[in-house]
């Protein structure tokens, strides 16, 4: 439930057939976004699907899955439509490696 709240605060319009990738601070994968008419589909990072967001006018209603009603938000004024932002991705930094021995105490060549 806290990855759903996570991103559909970071909800954004989106146009037909885009998909928005979401990651954490450090770059890692942490679902999609994708929006087809009213109705954005969120997924976690593996692919399976969390929830559904449906805008009518000025509500937007949330449902988890299983196509369970899980809440509502109102605007003052129907949200509009707005242009296509793709979010910058986050490259993976190389990994990295000790530059000593991880145990300088164990005997060598074992």
């Amino acid at each position: 439930m806290k990855y759903i709240l996570t991103i559909l605060t970071t909800f954004s319009s989106l146009a037909v057939a885009q998909t928005t990738y979401y990651s954490d601070a450090n770059g890692m994968p942490m679902g999609t976004a994708q929006k087809s008419g009213n109705t954005t589909y969120y997924s976690n990072a593996n692919g399976m699907p969390i929830g559904t967001a449906q805008q009518s006018g000025n509500t937007t209603y949330y449902s988890n899955a299983n196509g369970m009603p899980v809440g509502t938000a109102q605007s003052t004024q129907p949200i509009q439509p707005q242009p296509f932002q793709q979010a910058p991705m986050n490259a993976p930094s190389a990994p990295t490696f000790p530059s000593g021995p991880l145990f300088p105490s164990s005997p060598r060549g074992m």
